[in-house]
């Protein structure tokens, strides 16, 4: 997706605004907060974003799994 910082960040507020309401505050989530900022300043592609979110979540998993 090609657009603008202005509109990518108007979209991640969209994509907040439902995190909140489905209980999920991905906004206190700071891995996610700091990859989604390299996403609206285009630095990455989503599909890029996606991926180290969910390789972040998975080391947290472990992290917790090795307790």
């Amino acid at each position: 997706m090609s657009t603008d910082p202005e509109t990518r960040r108007s979209i991640a507020q969209r994509a907040l605004d439902r995190s909140i309401t489905r209980g999920i505050p991905l906004k206190d989530d700071e891995a996610f907060m700091a990859l989604l900022e390299q996403w609206i300043a285009g630095e990455i592609p989503m599909r890029v974003m996606r991926e180290r979110y969910f390789s972040a979540v998975a080391q947290r998993i472990r992290d917790i799994a090795d307790r």
